[in-house]
Order: C-alpha cells, then sequence, then structure tokens
C-alpha cells in the first residue's frame, strides 16, 4: 500500500517521520508498505530539512512545494478551474504530474487545496488526520474550506467527499483526546530510543547553544479578541520577568518573529522541536504561554518534563466555546507529569509572580 504524507511545520515532520518509521518496522502490518512526503515551505529551512530527509532513502520521493497564490481578477472561477481539473492544477502551480491512482491513503493535519486536487486523481485513497498540535486535543482539526468555490464544488466533484469523510485520527497521546470523534483515534507510537538517537544526529546542525545562564523560555503568541477568545495580551507577565532578564530567551511567533522586547531572541534558525529534542537538561528549563502547542512537546514527543507556566485562564475569555475542552485537555497533561506540580496554572497576577519567584529561587539554591 502507497501512503501519502502532507505536513507543514516541524513539529508535523517529526509525526510523520516517527509514524513513518514505526511503520516501516511493522506497526499495524501494512502489506507492502511505502510512502512519499509533501511539505510546504511555510517555515524557514524547510527546505533544508527535507533535502535531509530525501538522503535518508526512508520516502520513495519528499517534495517541498510553495503556496499557490489566487492572483487571479475572478478568484471564484479560477477556484472552480482548480477543482474541475485537478491535473493541470497540479501539473501547472506544483509540477505533480505523477500522483493519479497512485495512493491507497492520504495523511493530512488539515485542509489544503494542493491535497484536495490530490485526493480527487485517488478515489479509492482513504483521508486519515494527523495531529497538529495543541488544536488538535483543544478544539478542532482546521478542515474547512474557506472558499465558496470549494465549499460549493469540491464535494460533486471528489465522489461525493470532502475533508470531513476521514477514517481515522493519528494522534501521539490519546489519553487527551476528549472528543466526539475519539472513535476514529489511534494513538502514534512514542519515539524509540534508538529512532531518537537517528532524528538527533539527522538534524545536528539545528542545535542552537544559548549561553548557560537561560533557564526561561517565553514562547510568544498571536493574541487576538477578534474571535472572543482573547480576554487581554499578556505583556504585564512578560514585564515581571525583566528582573531577571538574562535568564529569559524570547521565542517569537514564527507567523510574527520581531522581538522588542529587552530579552535575548531566539536564533532565527531555532526549530522549536529539535530545540526541545537536543537540550539535555530540559526537565530543569521552564516555559511559559498562553496555551501554545510548543508547551505540551517536550512530553509528547519527548517524555521530557520541563516546568510550565500556562497562562491561559488569566488571557482566554472562560466563555470562549472550546474554554472547557482546553480545561480537560491540560488537566490530562498535567497529570501525565511524574511530578504534576511542575505544571502551573495561575489564575491571577498574583500567582503567576508568586510561581515565577519560586522557580528562580529554586534555581539559585
Amino acid at each position: 500500500m502507497r501512503y501519502l504524507y502532507y505536513g507543514n511545520s516541524a513539529y508535523q515532520l517529526l509525526n510523520i517521520l516517527n509514524l513513518h518509521r514505526q511503520r516501516l518496522n511493522g506497526f499495524e502490518s501494512i502489506p507492502d508498505y511505502e510512502a512519499d512526503l509533501i511539505m510546504q515551505d511555510s517555515f524557514d529551512s524547510v527546505k533544508d530539512l527535507c533535502d535531509l530527509v530525501d538522503r535518508t532513502k526512508l520516502f520513495k520521493t519528499v517534495r517541498c512545494v510553495g503556496k499557490r497564490s489566487n492572483d487571479n481578477k475572478i478568484p471564484l472561477l479560477s477556484s472552480l478551474a482548480d477543482i474541475a481539473f485537478p491535473e493541470q492544477y497540479l501539473s501547472r502551480y506544483f509540477a505533480i504530474t505523477d500522483c493519479k491512482n497512485l495512493y491507497d491513503v492520504i495523511a493530512i493535519p488539515k485542509f489544503m487545496p494542493l491535497i484536495a486536487a490530490i485526493w480527487q486523481l485517488n478515489p479509492k485513497a482513504e483521508l486519515h488526520l494527523l495531529e497538529d498540535g495543541a488544536g488538535s486535543y483543544f478544539a478542532y482539526f482546521d478542515l474547512e474550506m474557506r472558499s465558496k468555490s470549494y465549499r460549493w464544488f469540491y464535494k460533486p466533484f471528489n465522489h461525493g467527499k470532502d475533508f470531513y469523510s476521514y477514517t481515522k485520527i493519528y494522534i501521539n497521546e490519546a489519553d487527551l483526546y476528549f472528543r466526539e470523534d475519539k472513535g476514529k483515534v489511534i494513538q502514534i507510537p512514542h519515539f524509540t530510543k534508538d529512532y531518537l538517537e537517528e532524528v538527533q544526529e539527522l538534524f545536528k546542525d539545528y542545535r542552537i547553544d544559548y549561553p548557560e545562564r537561560i533557564d526561561i523560555y517565553w514562547l510568544s503568541q498571536n493574541l487576538s479578541s477578534r474571535k472572543g477568545k482573547e480576554s487581554f495580551d499578556c505583556k504585564e507577565a512578560l514585564k515581571y520577568l525583566e528582573k531577571d532578564k538574562g535568564r529569559v530567551l524570547y521565542c517569537p511567533h514564527p507567523r510574527n518573529p520581531e522581538n522588542d522586547t529587552v530579552f535575548l531572541g531566539s536564533d532565527p534558525r531555532q526549530i522549536w522541536e529539535l530545540q526541545t529534542l537536543n537540550t539535555k537538561d530540559m526537565d530543569e528549563k521552564l516555559i511559559i504561554s498562553v496555551h501554545s502547542t510548543a508547551c505540551l512537546t517536550p512530553k509528547i514527543l519527548f517524555d521530557k518534563e520541563p516546568y510550565v507556566i500556562l497562562l491561559y485562564k488569566l488571557v482566554i475569555r472562560h466563555d470562549w466555546y472550546y474554554f472547557g475542552m482546553m480545561e480537560k485537555v491540560i488537566k490530562a497533561f498535567t497529570e501525565s507529569y511524574r511530578d504534576p506540580a511542575k505544571v502551573m496554572i495561575p489564575e491571577t497576577m498574583e500567582e503567576y509572580e508568586a510561581e515565577i519567584d519560586r522557580f528562580l529561587k529554586k534555581q539559585k539554591v
């Protein structure tokens, strides 16, 4: 059976590599298993990472593709043409000409027109979902077709199926998944020790050596109240760290890479998941964010247990539709720690400041 994996982040790439390697070693006992990989050029170094993965010969083919920009003056008609003529669309914008009736399974983290076209040309293929970070547990998989053309016409042009016709969901921690489609969930086996070492060696050039004094990571997030989700930003919480600014690494969000703070900024080459993997004393670091996937990554992917402060109760509106699910998932995540006290969820600024002070005092002892 031939699989196609698609991803657009380093986190997804690591998930794909692990799942693919597990299957090559017998997971799910798939007959004549082989796979191709497509990564979207949507983060720094993705092309170089694809080249490294390609050299391993683990996949039949590895492609790195850019986004198709719809600059047509009549976008509705342009999108309709893409749907009606998927072969021309793939050939023209992505130089893909060899995928008709090729795949038995297409595995993706979210809806993408590129994958929509490939699925049209592989009508017998099942659609599987791959974990896309915290959102996959807290809220939903991003399967919505925002273009009117896709909402109106894709399903009729795709043999009566859209992206909600998925049959399986592959998750790193099934115990953190509580949604109504849990019956479709299959847990991805954890990285083996040997394969972790292989991955570390493969991506060794992506380890950044920061000053030894750095033991607090601030993971920035793009926050907005437009969707009724965030109630305020967290500048006050960030400012409290200035008294020990030499110990803080500010990690800008990839979609907003500016560092306008007094803190040392992360190296632009940093790939968080690989940095986490290669940091030997990660269990002694403190990660602070609102609810970033990156706070969960060390534990979920590599069973490392840093201190974590999650600020969502200070920032997220409690009447947000998915707040209750977030609470449920974070509770289960906390209980998965060998020492649950290392996961801190302040409900007031005073509690947050006290947690910071306790961590700083503990590290100085």
